[in-house]
């Protein structure tokens, strides 16, 4: 499910958002100072899934509004298909534990009304807090502005994951200058990019998102201002897909481009919020996010990247046995054993992996 990225898909780590697929904290980071990501909030959230086993996740948000929080739509989705039954945001710190932080329940989901969980088009979504927080809000991106890299300096944050393979976790928040890359050079690393209502960031080998990090911010310079303002949102990360490990700094995280979607953000802070769903106690104490829940996820992963595997060694047999078939001899004998050896191996991968991740 940077969330699948996503989700770069959402840990006790930071454990990721359900939905999303790779997604999306900072790989190659330090930890922020105090004071430096004012209006960046902690999401925790649970539900329940079809069989009735409780599950922790969190994914970042950013203040936008008072009582709103701007953070990936994959997010607002517990099990895929329905909002979480708890979530909370925890503000005003960068570490969330810190007892001085801000914790504040949620009452309502809003996700953009395109989003597609099949390709994390339209990931967005704003998360409304029952109470006001005191947290500044962060200037969001529009169109027609004047918008420029930040030159250096950090410009994504996030909690969770801080190594490539996404199983070395920190409670602080991570920092890092991620470099935005052009519309065409994006459209060319990953498969499906859509230039209009997305971007992607990493600076190559160096920093980049991972597990944890969903919803989290990426940030330009406002020209007009020279202030910070929300140019894109943590989405997903296509490494795993394109054979990497799931947060390898080679290629870039993708993130949901705001200017795109300032019209849905300001729409939805103008007007009554329609939620899309209500946790039962909106000021729910705090959730804790187990170790059990953050072994149950890695497993998930580390079972997604065996199948991965058996399915490229299962092509590489099936070739192997094709060429084999075009010559006399007993080649191709060996090869079609060789090959239902990998066949099976991937059915057993595949069906490891659902079990593993129907558990986590």
């Amino acid at each position: 499910m940077l969330g699948a990225l996503a989700a770069l898909t959402c840990a006790a780590a930071l454990v990721p958002a359900a939905a999303a697929p790779g997604a999306p904290a900072i790989v190659g980071g330090a930890p922020a100072a105090a004071g430096s990501w004012p209006s960046i909030a902690y999401l925790r959230g649970t539900y329940h899934d079809g069989n009735g086993d409780a599950h922790e996740f969190a994914c970042t948000g950013s203040v936008v509004a008072p009582q709103w929080i701007v953070t990936a739509a994959h997010c607002t989705f517990g099990d895929g298909s329905r909002p979480p039954e708890q979530m909370q945001a925890t503000l005003g710190v960068t570490d969330y534990n810190d007892p001085s932080a801000q914790v504040i329940g949620v009452d309502r989901f809003v996700p953009d009304p395109s989003y597609n969980a099949d390709n994390q088009l339209g990931d967005i979504a704003l998360v409304h807090l029952v109470s006001p927080t005191r947290q500044p809000p962060m200037p969001i991106a529009t169109s027609g502005g004047s918008y420029s890299d930040t030159r250096g300096a950090p410009d994504a944050a996030g909690w969770g994951a801080t190594d490539e393979n996404g199983t070395a976790f920190s409670s602080r928040l991570q920092q890092a200058y991620e470099q935005v890359r052009s519309p065409d050079e994006c459209s060319s690393l990953i498969d499906g990019f859509d230039p209009r209502t997305q971007t992607c960031a990493g600076t190559n080998g160096q920093t980049g998102a991972c597990f944890g990090d969903s919803g989290g911010p990426l940030v330009e310079t406002d020209s007009s201002t020279g202030h910070p303002a929300l140019w894109g949102v943590t989405s997903y990360g296509p490494q795993e897909g394109a054979g990497l490990a799931p947060c390898s700094t080679s290629l870039p995280a993708v993130y949901t481009l705001v200017p795109a979607y300032a019209g849905f953000i300001n729409s939805t802070l103008s007007q009554p919020a329609t939620a899309s769903g209500s946790p039962p106690s909106a000021a729910a104490a705090a959730v804790p996010v187990s170790d059990r829940s953050m072994s149950r996820t890695l497993a998930c992963r580390r079972a997604r990247k065996a199948v991965t595997a058996a399915r490229k060694a299962e092509r590489t047999a099936r070739r192997r046995l094709t060429a084999a078939r075009r010559h006399i001899g007993g080649a191709a004998a060996q090869a079609e054993r060789t090959y239902r050896k990998a066949h099976r191996k991937r059915v057993r991968a595949a069906a490891a992996a659902s079990r593993r991740c129907r558990a986590s």
